[in-house]
């Protein structure tokens, strides 16, 4: 089947079929990939899928002397299987040989080209520790020597993956775009703290490594090869846009949206709170920023014995899409002062803002998982002590996918 006018419909085939046996692909990657969807739905419908994967990257008539050198020629697969989308999996480039071979025989392309033309993502680019440039010239299409320092600072770059809104995309690739390292001098506040975010995520730099923001701006400018990549990451993330944004605070420079995700380092970067030069080792799930007021709660929702005490593993789940379960520190009690401020925090003109996650590492990657900001919250009501059980209502309503995954992840 070929899709073309004249025959049948390979999808519209494929999901009406009773039984699949095998599944031939002689186009690269790209060919079981875009079939995936249908046959996802045709399992769905309860239908067996017994399902030998030839993907070929190239047909030249000797298809059996192919057959078992391993995914970089062909995946081979003799015994029914259940189908899932990990099956194909065997047949991208995988490793790290196999991504250079697979760059090597497509060009010198761009790095969209290249996820495009492989069906991969931008974590598998970055699996591992290495990044598109050590890629790039591994297969000799560019010849530039490594600076002293750049592999530390390259593996930064897998720490923006998990960027997701356009204003601080565009704010990254306004300063990423030209060539010399901005004038901090001549940058506001809410410019500088943009910076910082991105310094502190990609950088990573320890108490006194650099001495001010200038410094470390110019660090990071002095790997070019990087910075290139970092703009095409920064394209690249554009698409993985979900939510609609809005800012957080209106009347303080925090450059933080509502439904977007960030790490640590880049909400309290956001607040002023942590810099390149002092950066924060923040260790607790609260911080008071007393300058806006603010009280941010650092939310993890599957909480582990390894790396939750057993005084920290609190229960926390969204009620709804508006009200949201919190609990405090086992050693806050109604009548303490931290309790009293939660619960008069409106009389007390402190706002309460909540980033949660779903888990402190990512199960597929083994990253840390970012926070997703839920935004500003109201006291509703309490329950008990030690720890005092809150219900927060949260000013907007959490996404339809956001609120499933937090329901999921307490059931």
């Amino acid at each position: 089947m070929t899709n073309a006018r004249d025959q049948p419909a390979v999808g519209r085939e494929i999901e009406s079929a009773d039984r699949i046996d095998i599944v031939l692909a002689f186009i690269r990657w790209a060919g079981i990939h875009s079939l995936l969807s249908h046959l996802r739905r045709h399992t769905e419908r309860n239908r067996g899928l017994a399902c030998t994967h030839y993907h070929l990257r190239g047909f030249n008539g000797t298809v059996t002397s192919k057959m078992h050198k391993g995914p970089g020629e062909c995946l081979s697969r003799e015994s029914p299987v259940e189908f899932t989308s990990n099956n194909v999996t065997y047949a991208l480039p995988s490793t790290w040989k196999q991504r250079v071979q697979e760059l090597r025989e497509l060009g010198d392309v761009s790095l969209r080209t290249y996820l495009d033309e492989t069906s991969q993502e931008l974590d598998d680019v970055y699996r591992g520790n290495y990044t598109w440039t050590q890629v790039r010239r591994a297969a000799v299409f560019d010849t530039s020597a490594a600076v002293e320092g750049e592999a530390k600072t390259a593996r930064g770059i897998v720490r923006l993956l998990h960027v997701d809104d356009q204003r601080r995309m565009d704010a990254y690739t306004a300063l990423l775009n030209n060539p010399q390292a901005p004038n901090v001098a001549t940058l506001d506040t809410r410019e500088q703290r943009q910076l910082q975010d991105l310094l502190l995520t990609v950088l990573n730099p320890g108490n006194k490594s650099y001495n001010d923001l200038q410094s470390a701006a110019n660090d990071l400018w002095r790997f070019d090869q990087l910075r290139h990549e970092i703009l095409e990451v920064l394209e690249l993330l554009r698409d993985q846009i979900a939510h609609l944004h809005q800012p957080l605070s209106s009347n303080y420079p925090v450059p933080l949206q509502i439904h977007t995700q960030y790490n640590r380092e880049e909400i309290l970067a956001a607040f002023g709170a942590s810099t390149v030069d002092k950066p924060m080792p923040l260790q607790s799930g609260l911080y008071w920023h007393k300058p806006s007021r603010t009280d941010l709660l650092f939310i993890t929702l599957r909480k582990t014995e390894k790396d939750y005490s057993p005084t920290t593993r609190n229960l926390d789940y969204a009620i709804s899409d508006q009200l949201f379960h919190w609990e405090s520190q086992g050693k806050d009690t109604v009548a303490s002062e931290r309790g009293q401020n939660y619960i008069h925090h409106r009389d007390q003109n402190r706002t309460i803002t909540l980033f949660v996650r779903l888990a402190k590492k990512d199960p597929g990657t083994g990253r840390t998982m970012a926070y997703f900001c839920a935004g500003n919250a109201l006291y509703v009501e309490h329950r008990s002590e030690r720890p005092i059980q809150i219900t927060w209502r949260i000013d907007h309503a959490l996404p339809g996918d956001v609120f499933a995954s937090y329901r999921a992840a307490v059931a």
